[in-house]
């Protein structure tokens, strides 16, 4: 019955946050707005890289979920470009990004 919405790019920091209040659930990358979501307690699912240590830096909240391709070598590079074309989120395929989308649906409209 929701209705998925795009707001990137659109908004300020206040209204982003606004924006996020209406929401039940965030597809993000590990970006501000996945972190902002999470502190408001919505349900989030973040796709996460392998640049950082997720303990450290990922969304925190009972209702994050995270997604991430098995850690490659390189992890964590902690590198602002990578040189293997982002390989770490290009393995995470559309089919597992919309199931683990489907599962927090289904968690968040229980």
């Amino acid at each position: 019955g929701g209705r998925a919405q795009v707001a990137a790019g659109a908004l300020s920091l206040p209204g982003l946050a606004a924006f996020l209040r209406r929401g039940r659930l965030l597809l993000s990358v590990d970006s501000g707005p996945a972190h902002l979501a999470a502190l408001q307690g919505l349900a989030v699912l973040s796709l996460y890289s392998a640049t950082n240590r997720a303990s450290q830096w990922a969304p925190q909240g009972e209702r994050v979920t995270l997604l991430r391709a098995p850690t490659p070598p390189c992890s964590p590079c902690e590198l602002a470009f990578c040189p293997f074309n982002n390989a770490c989120m290009r393995a995470i395929s559309p089919q597992a990004a919309l199931a683990a989308l489907k599962t927090a649906w289904k968690r968040t409209y229980v």
